[in-house]
């Protein structure tokens, strides 16, 4: 006699879902990265002589000395001054 064609094969109608692929990790965030996207990033970390230094960077810097760099820029951001904006946006909801 045999095996029942249930243990054999499959059950009809019913399919595995199609696995989504994922976008692939870069080793490397600033990969990529032009110079006049440098140049505002070292004008908006408050660097000393911007230009000057995203044209040295992007020159000079290979890819892992540009990322140190950027992290770098990242810790010295000036910090932002008290009030501004936000603390008259406050004070007008109170009138």
């Amino acid at each position: 006699m045999g095996t029942p064609a249930s243990v054999v094969s499959d059950p009809p109608g019913r399919t595995a879902p199609a696995a989504r692929g994922r976008k692939r990790a870069s080793a490397n965030i600033f990969q990529g990265v032009g110079l006049r996207e440098l140049r505002s990033l070292f004008r908006s970390g408050g660097a000393e002589r911007p230009e000057e230094r995203a044209r040295l960077v992007w020159r000079y810097a290979g890819q892992r000395r540009m990322a140190r760099a950027l992290r770098r820029l990242r810790r010295r951001r000036p910090a932002q001054p008290v009030g501004g904006m936000a603390v008259l946006r406050r004070f007008g909801r109170l009138r």
